[in-house]
């Protein structure tokens, strides 16, 4: 279930997630909201396109790509909550950040 709850989760992890960066820039960044996406369906390719709210100072708009993988698309399904499908552990594993083009991947589990 992606609602306000999974978002201020999310944003949560983004910003000790940040503290992992390899890259010195992102690793000033962080994430002071994310916006609900206005159709809340997973397309084919098992994405739901958000808006993120992040940089150094948490206020540049970023097009947030959500990738779902099996355990979170599974729950999605069934209406289950997917907060425990955002990873806890590092940077680089679940995040992909496009600082030119204002882009964020994240890829759940």
């Amino acid at each position: 279930m992606i609602d306000r709850q999974f978002c201020d989760m999310l944003a949560y992890r983004l910003c000790d997630a940040f503290k992992y960066a390899g890259d010195n820039n992102l690793s000033a960044f962080w994430c002071d909201g994310i916006l609900l996406p206005e159709n809340v369906s997973v397309s084919g390719k098992r994405t739901v396109v958000m808006k993120a709210f992040i940089d150094k100072s948490g206020q540049t708009a970023y097009r947030m790509t959500l990738k779902l993988g099996n355990k979170a698309l599974s729950r999605y399904t069934r209406g289950l909550r997917i907060e425990e499908c955002i990873p806890d552990e590092g940077f680089d594993s679940w995040v992909w950040v496009d600082t030119i083009n204002e882009e964020i991947e994240v890829q759940l589990n």
